[in-house]
């Protein structure tokens, strides 16, 4: 549909209902583009701008290394190229490779654990103290 009544204030588009009353417009559902109150022209409606996605508190790279939290304990994550032959390859976080299913699936769990579908946890170890000082401030909360 068109947003017929509608006007611009400050480069926003602002829908004018029957009554009179203001709302900010945006493209939705209902209405995808208005009717330009200086040109009478059809224009598309803004995109409406989605929030900001939170930090990820489990996760950090710190000096290089990933460092991530599983079970509210922190780890330093070894990460390394996944090996040609899988059999007897172990992932340090998520279990044995050929356990995650066959080659789609695997690139698949490994790119959503480590932000790359061919890398794997060849180790891990927890963090002492000192290291958990050097997490930046917005990841320990």
């Amino acid at each position: 549909m068109v947003l017929v009544r509608a006007a611009v204030e400050d480069g926003q588009v602002i829908a004018v209902d029957r009554w009179g009353g203001l709302r900010a417009a945006w493209r939705g559902r209902w209405s995808r583009f208005y009717v330009c109150p200086t040109s009478g022209t059809l224009k598309l409606l803004p995109a409406r701008p989605r929030p900001a996605a939170p930090a990820d508190r489990d996760r950090a790279i710190v000096e290089g290394a990933l460092w991530r939290r599983i079970e509210g304990v922190w780890y330093a994550i070894a990460v390394a190229p996944v090996p040609a032959a899988l059999t007897g390859v172990r992932d340090a976080v998520l279990g044995p490779l050929m356990a995650l299913g066959d080659r789609w699936a695997r690139e698949g769990a490994l790119r959503e654990a480590y932000g790359r579908g061919d890398r794997y946890a060849a180790s891990k170890r927890q963090l002492g103290k000192r290291e958990l000082r050097r997490l930046p401030r917005e990841v320990r909360g």
